[in-house]
C-alpha cells in the first residue's frame, strides 16, 4: 500500500531471502516500475521464482547476484545519486549503518528507507 501511496517507480531490495517481500512489491508498483534485487543467494531468490512468472512480474526486476555493500558503491560511482523512490534492507543486520550510510545517498528526497527486522534478538536493533 505504502509503495502506491507514494507512486513508486524505481525500488531497491537489500536481501531477497525466497522473494516474498519482492513479490509484493513487484505487485505494487506500475507495469514500468523496477525493483533493483540485490543477494549473493540467488538459489534462495528463484524458490520464489516460480511465483514471480505467474504473477507476470519478472519483468519489473532486476537480479544481482553480489554482495550489497559493493553493488551500493558501484551505483553510488555510477552517478545514480538519489534515484530510487524506496528502498527496503532486509539484509545482514550487523551492516546496517553501512547500508544506511550508502542507501542515504541513493534515495530520493522524500523517499522512503525501509528496514526489516528491528527487533533483533529480542532487542531493539540500532545502528552505532
Amino acid at each position: 500500500m505504502l509503495l502506491k501511496i507514494m507512486n513508486a517507480k524505481n525500488t531497491m531490495k537489500i536481501g531477497v531471502f525466497i522473494s516474498y517481500s519482492l513479490l509484493a512489491t513487484a505487485l505494487a508498483l506500475p507495469d514500468d516500475g523496477q525493483i533493483t534485487a540485490i543477494d549473493l543467494d540467488k538459489e534462495a531468490y528463484e524458490t520464489g521464482l516460480s511465483f514471480i512468472k505467474k504473477a507476470g512480474v519478472e519483468h519489473k526486476i532486476n537480479f544481482i547476484q553480489s554482495n550489497a555493500l559493493s553493488v551500493l558503491d558501484d551505483l553510488i560511482n555510477a552517478g545514480e545519486e538519489a534515484s530510487f523512490d524506496f528502498i527496503f534492507v532486509d539484509a545482514e543486520k550487523e551492516e546496517n549503518m553501512k547500508y544506511h550510510e550508502k542507501v542515504m545517498k541513493l534515495v530520493k528526497v522524500g523517499g522512503i528507507i525501509a528496514y526489516d527486522n528491528t527487533l533483533w534478538y529480542g532487542s531493539v536493533s540500532y545502528m552505532a
